[in-house]
Order: C-alpha cells, then sequence, then structure tokens
C-alpha cells in the first residue's frame, strides 16, 4: 500500500521523466481496477490459492521495487504488479468474509474495508514523520516483511469446502 502513496515521488529519485511515471500511475491504476481476474480465479480454485498469488506478487515485486527502480520500463511493471495485487483485496475479501462470517459478512466487510483506509491514513502519517531518516527502501522492505507474515498465517488457514 505504500507504494499507492509514494510511487511517483519515489520514482522521480531515479528516473528524472515525470511525465513517464504519470503514465506508470495510469496504467498501474488501470490494472489495479481489473479485479475481475481475482474473483474468477477465487470461484474457479481456491481463496487460499488465490490470496497466495496475491501475497506472493507482493512479496517478490515489493522485495525487489529498489533493485529495479533505475529501469524505467521494468519500473512500470513492478507499479503495475504491484497495484494490481492491492486491487485484488477488494475481490477477495468478501469472498472470504462471506465464508467465515455467514450472516455476519456485510459487518465484518465493512470493517476489512475500512482498514485499508486506516492503513493508508497512517501510512501518510508515516512518510510524512519516518520517510526522511529511515528511506524508502526501508519502507519497502517493511510492506514486503508484512507480505511475509501473511504468508505466513495463510499457511495456517483451513479452507473448507462449499458444496
Amino acid at each position: 500500500m505504500f507504494v499507492l502513496n509514494t510511487f511517483k515521488k519515489y520514482g522521480l529519485q531515479n528516473i528524472n521523466d515525470e511525465n513517464f511515471l504519470t503514465i506508470v500511475g495510469s496504467v498501474a491504476s488501470i490494472f489495479g481496477g481489473i479485479r475481475f481476474v481475482w474473483s474468477q480465479l477465487v470461484d474457479r480454485y481456491s481463496f487460499k490459492l488465490s490470496y497466495s498469488i496475491v501475497i506472493g506478487i507482493n512479496i517478490v515485486f515489493g522485495a525487489t521495487l529498489v533493485l529495479i527502480s533505475k529501469n524505467k520500463y521494468l519500473y512500470l511493471v513492478w507499479v503495475t504488479f504491484i497495484l494490481w495485487a492491492w486491487g485484488a483485496h477488494f475481490a477477495l475479501a468478501p469472498t472470504i468474509c462471506a465464508k467465515l462470517f455467514g450472516t455476519h459478512a456485510p459487518m465484518m466487510f465493512a470493517v476489512v474495508f475500512s482498514s485499508g483506509a486506516m492503513a493508508l491514513i497512517i501510512s501518510s502519517f508515516l512518510v510524512k514523520f519516518l520517510l526522511t531518516s529511515i528511506g524508502y527502501s526501508t519502507f519497502f522492505y517493511i510492506g514486503t516483511g508484512m507480505s511475509v507474515a501473511a504468508a505466513i498465517l495463510l499457511v495456517f488457514f483451513k479452507e473448507e469446502k462449499v458444496c
């Protein structure tokens, strides 16, 4: 989620082309909105598999973003994949809420959806107060670490088959 807030400002440190970075944001936003792919994946397979792919994208692309940041075309691909995976949450969260909470799913989805807004607000404050002291790469690695933690938690998630 940190990439969503900072991709352009971070990109300007390595890619001196503001117009290109605007294109990066536009392309990534379009892919972030292509959520139906995730919906079809979770309908055909399982939530656990679908979310494992999302977490895998977050880990691989988040951990290597700093390494490719000087190559503008790779930067476009990386930011696009990261935002595409971010959009997956909006397709996958309602499904898992419905499976886990049944009739209480709408209320729980409201909590899940609100947590994303809170994370963006917290991320904005952290950027404002900590970015200069710890740098972008530390933020990216913290995000990757959170994805690794999510992957570990997902291992313990027991998915029941629904007929």
